[in-house]
């Protein structure tokens, strides 16, 4: 699987791209608000900080702040792909 990781040559996405990630990075990682993500979305790249540890965004606490995030983020690209509120999927535990 090297092999291909090394061979590995990403396509443009069309659209925008949305990134959620951790306000504090590990060291050695790209420190770019795009973490590397960056000309590989044509409409750009909406960058969105969670606060903590790359590794702490996905639990209690911060989980929640994440999964608020989320939610907004998969309302608003709904909204501009025309969806009405009774269209949408729900989040397991979420109500109209």
């Amino acid at each position: 699987y090297r092999v291909a990781i090394n061979h590995y040559v990403p396509k443009v996405y069309p659209g925008r791209m949305t990134l959620l990630r951790a306000s504090q990075q590990p060291a050695g990682y790209d420190y770019t608000p795009q973490l590397g993500w960056e000309g590989l979305a044509a409409e750009g790249i909406e960058v969105h900080e969670i606060p903590g540890y790359y590794g702490s965004i996905l639990t209690e606490p911060r989980v929640r702040i994440l999964a608020t995030q989320l939610r907004a983020c998969l309302d608003r690209a709904q909204v501009a792909e025309g969806l009405g509120a009774d269209e949408r999927p729900l989040m397991k535990g979420s109500a109209r």
